[in-house]
């Protein structure tokens, strides 16, 4: 073993105006994992925001990556797609300069509850760890999401991503990240929704990969119906069983009775009985921690270089011209000579 190797370390991706729920779920690895490192790779620049040096995490630079014709990657895709599509590259970054035994991605709005040491016991053996939105069907109610909505989503949620550092990974990561770099859009019409699709193919074709259906790993607003959070002397669990993380997809603190954007099965908080406490806590870490001005910090690729809002339309036509764009210059000045001067909005 390499002496200066990692042997469990997490990460995440955010845009800055997520800064406090990276600061929570820093906060949650450590509580638990007080030695394991938690790398936050950030797509925009924190200059004149925050100082990455006071934060409990290392900061990874989206330029330290090696995505071909950056500029263009960051056009063509939404703040969702770009924040899903560098994943891999990210993954493989860290593996490749880090000497990272065991790897876990986290989605940013995540908060452990307890020690994730059984994953770790896992990856001893495994390349790759998925968690399944569903381990029982959904109700027909004709609430969403739907059983049919999940099949368009994917079987697996991409929040949580479990990798050891093996050949087997590292094939995997080259094949994600060519699949990603142009197909990591949402279109339902071409059978893609970000990255999560392209994971329905991973356990068919590569090696040692488990799926985690324990009921205590990614709760979150799609499999509510199944899973039951309770507490007692502030630990929690799951159908009586550990609960290890809680992800808190869609849910807005400005709109604290609202369980998800994503959903519409759970009319109000108080409809999840003991869980609703968890979104009140978590409501409360995050204020804590930032929220009130972080929330408000503009993503920067949002905008053409003279602060112009770039429209939807503009980055799928320019996705529409195919992966192999570069040689038309950085599409972030396009529209800069036709306007009569910089905006006082954007980047």
């Amino acid at each position: 073993m390499n002496p200066t190797s990692i042997e469990f370390a997490a990460c995440t991706i955010i845009a800055k105006n997520y800064l406090s729920m990276a600061r929570v779920l820093a906060e949650s690895l450590h509580r638990f994992h007080p030695d394991a490192p938690f790398f936050v790779l950030l797509l925009d620049s924190p200059t004149g925001y925050f100082l990455p040096e006071n934060e409990d995490f290392r900061m990874v630079l989206i330029s330290e990556l090696g995505i071909p014709n950056l500029e263009g990657f960051l056009f063509k895709y939404s703040i969702l797609e770009a924040s899903t599509a560098v994943k891999p590259y990210l993954l493989r970054h860290l593996f490749k300069t880090c000497s990272i035994q065991k790897l876990l991605y986290l989605d940013p709005d995540i908060q452990l509850l307890s020690s994730l040491d059984t994953l770790s016991i896992f990856l001893n053996e495994s390349n790759i760890l998925l968690t399944p939105h569903l381990t029982t069907p959904l109700p027909n109610d004709g609430s969403h999401p739907t059983d049919h909505a999940i099949l368009q989503a994917g079987t697996y949620n991409l929040g949580f991503l479990g990798l050891r550092g093996s050949e087997v990974t590292r094939t995997f990561l080259d094949w994600w990240s060519e699949k990603l770099y142009h197909e990591c859009i949402i279109s339902f019409e071409r059978n893609l929704f970000v990255d999560q699709r392209w994971m329905d193919l991973v356990p068919g074709l590569f090696d040692g990969v488990r799926i985690c259906r324990d009921p205590g790993y990614n709760i979150a607003y799609w499999n509510l119906h199944e899973r039951h959070v309770t507490s007692k002397n502030g630990e929690y669990s799951v159908n009586g069983k550990p609960a290890y993380f809680f992800h808190f997809s869609g849910f807005n603190p400005d709109e604290p009775q609202k369980v998800s954007k994503y959903q519409g099965r759970f009319k109000k908080m108080s409809d999840l009985r003991e869980t609703r406490h968890l979104y009140a806590q978590y409501r409360q870490l995050l204020i804590k921690k930032g929220w009130n001005e972080t929330k408000n910090w503009k993503y920067d690729h949002n905008f053409f270089a003279n602060g112009v809002p770039i429209p939807a339309a503009a980055r799928r036509y320019y996705w529409s011209l195919g992966p192999d764009v570069e040689r038309l210059g950085d599409p972030f000045t396009w529209i800069e000579e036709t306007l009569e001067g910089p905006t006082t909005a954007g980047r």
